[in-house]
């Protein structure tokens, strides 16, 4: 399995631990749960999933690292997140359901789609 093949989910932990990391905070599987909304066990099994493609190096749920790999899919995750971000906001979406919005978005669509929305919003804003 490679990058393009993660789940949306997998790929919002990523993104997740990624925030995380730039706390400086230590993380664990219930840290990434809670952030997310989700159930610890759904998050153990993706990090078995993702410790086993080598995106995170992990013991038992606890010390959760990114791999230069993680970390490369999961800042670009970030980037997609806030792009959607943005330009729901920019379009008049309140701060709280752009975020909320942004998030279902940044994990669903595929690259070539972002691609090419990022492209139109960047020639709209220049003109």
């Amino acid at each position: 399995m490679d990058s393009t093949e993660l789940t949306g989910a997998m790929t919002k932990y990523l993104a997740t631990i990624v925030e995380i990391e730039e706390e400086g905070a230590k993380i664990r599987a219930i840290d990434i749960a809670n952030r997310n909304g989700v159930k610890k066990p759904s998050v153990c099994n993706a990090v078995a999933v993702l410790k086993d493609l080598g995106f995170i190096t992990a013991d038992g749920g606890r010390n959760i690292r990114l791999t230069e790999r993680g970390r490369q899919i999961g800042q670009r995750a970030r980037q997609k997140e806030q792009f959607f971000c943005e330009l729901l906001s920019d379009a008049g979406l309140d701060k709280d359901s752009a975020k909320l919005e942004a998030s279902r978005f940044a994990y669903s669509v595929s690259e070539k789609a972002y691609l090419a929305l990022r492209n139109y919003a960047d020639k709209e804003r220049d003109s």
